[in-house]
């Protein structure tokens, strides 16, 4: 902190509960900076019992000055980082430089998380502070802290406000469809997705061009679209060109495009479609995007008109499924018990109250129907940062266009529907699979082992 700064820097603090007293042993050096009000901590901690802590969370890092990562592979793996705090720290490095600097309290491959790996760690040796004890430990935590102590005193143009480019992120593995199910590799949508075989030529080119630069344009443009609080059809027009918006729900490296304004029966439509494919089926989602000025609840913490009409249309969807149920398995091929998507809303409406509302509607719709902001798809978007590394391309194959009601009523793309086809997906695959094995220019090709799952 410079001698004319006159207040103490706001610094957010992330742990993961396990490692509470490597936390402690942390928090107790760096006292020695905020008992000078140098710096204030801040962490999950300080929410008051009955608080929103997930509002109060986002509060806070739209202020802090400074965030810490405390790391280790739980920090890591956790859906409070994965899914909340990491997509906001992101969202506040991009729209006002905020600094971020992870923490190496034990060993872990942070290197390998998207856009973390970038950043410089502390301490500098990138040796985990857990491996030393005792004295050797505190003057680690110590090293630690004076470093932290030099940085709040830098200007902003601090490198490492400024990490090196985002060309060196190494790869992440794709979670599967809906982040709830093991990672499975009886598919040859999945299988191989790494290898430069011959099915690299799916890769969509606006796909293969996509670099982080591009991709945090499409983000802000996304927020200013929203923002802008412009008819829905603009929203919907910009995720038909923006595909990878879905990802996670969506699943980009299965050969199933998204599709656009598809046809449920001569009275319903969705907004958006796609089929999960794995070794139980095909699993069909369809998806409601409300306009950008729909709230999510009323004053009241009632679900608004426009929720109230996005929930009505997932009924009117299953009821023409179980009506009609021969000419909705002809149109969508193994139907039986489709999820619906709502994007309605802002994260910012969120009030503690109803957030608590929101959670009483997600639990009784549980079975059919997941609600969410229109915000998450900015974080979805930048859930793909791990995989545009520059010097390795990983892409995946789902196009960056939708596919409209046309192409999905003319069965294309050809492979997904000859699948679809099929009433024994799981011995098609294994065909399948062992013609792409037997034509592989390479011989040392992994082997994929196929299992069966529930």
């Amino acid at each position: 902190m410079s001698k004319t700064q006159d207040r103490a820097l706001n610094v957010f603090v992330s742990y993961a509960p396990s490692d509470s007293a490597l936390k402690n042993a942390f928090l107790k050096h760096l006292s020695v900076l905020y008992a000078t009000r140098a710096v204030r901590p801040w962490l999950l901690d300080d929410v008051s019992p009955g608080d929103d802590w997930k509002h109060e969370l986002g509060v806070a890092l739209g202020s802090v000055d400074l965030a810490l990562l405390l790391l280790s592979a739980e920090a890591l793996a956790s859906d409070l980082f994965r899914q909340v705090e990491f997509p906001r720290l992101l969202d506040q490095h991009i729209q006002r430089g905020l600094r971020v600097v992870p923490v190496l309290l034990r060993s872990c491959s942070w290197q390998r998380y998207p856009w973390i790996g970038n950043l410089a760690p502390l301490p500098r040796n990138r040796k985990a502070i857990s491996a030393s004890r005792g004295d050797v430990r505190d003057q680690v935590f110590s090293q630690v802290v004076e470093e932290i102590g030099r940085l709040v005193g830098v200007p902003a143009r601090s490198d490492l406000l400024h990490p090196p480019p985002l060309s060196h992120l190494a790869k992440e593995q794709h979670p599967t469809h809906g982040s709830q199910e093991s990672s499975t590799a009886i598919d040859f949508l999945t299988a191989g997705s790494a290898d430069q075989d011959e099915e690299a030529d799916d890769v969509d080119p606006l796909v293969s061009s996509l670099t982080p630069e591009r991709l945090y344009k499409d983000v802000q443009e996304f927020n200013s679209v929203l923002d802008a609080q412009v008819p829905g059809s603009a929203i919907h027009e910009f995720l038909a060109t923006h595909s990878y918006f879905f990802n996670y729900e969506l699943r980009l490296f299965s050969l199933c495009p998204l599709y656009s304004k598809i046809r449920l029966g001569a009275q319903h439509s969705a907004d958006f479609v796609w089929v999960d494919l794995g070794s139980y089926g095909a699993e069909w989602s369809f998806i409601v995007v409300a306009q950008a000025d729909a709230r999510m609840f009323t004053p009241g913490d009632e679900p608004s008109e426009a929720l109230n009409e996005a929930l009505q249309r997932t009924r009117d969807w299953r009821t023409w499924i179980n009506d009609d149920a021969s000419t909705a398995r002809q149109r969508f091929p193994h139907i039986a018990y489709p999820m619906s998507y709502i994007f309605i809303g802002r994260r910012a409406e969120i009030t503690p109250s109803a957030g608590k509302r929101l959670q009483q509607l997600c639990y009784e719709h549980r079975a059919h129907v997941q609600i969410r902001t229109l915000d998450r798809l900015a974080d979805r978007a930048l859930s793909v940062l791990g995989l545009l590394d520059q010097s390795q391309p990983y892409r995946w194959r789902v196009p960056m266009h939708a596919l409209g009601d046309d192409a999905f009523s003319a069965r294309k793309p050809e492979r997904l529907w000859k699948y679809l086809a099929e009433p024994d997906h799981a011995q098609w695959l294994r065909d399948h699979h062992r013609q792409r094995m037997s034509n592989r220019e390479y011989s040392s090709a992994p082997e994929v082992v196929y299992v069966e799952s529930a």
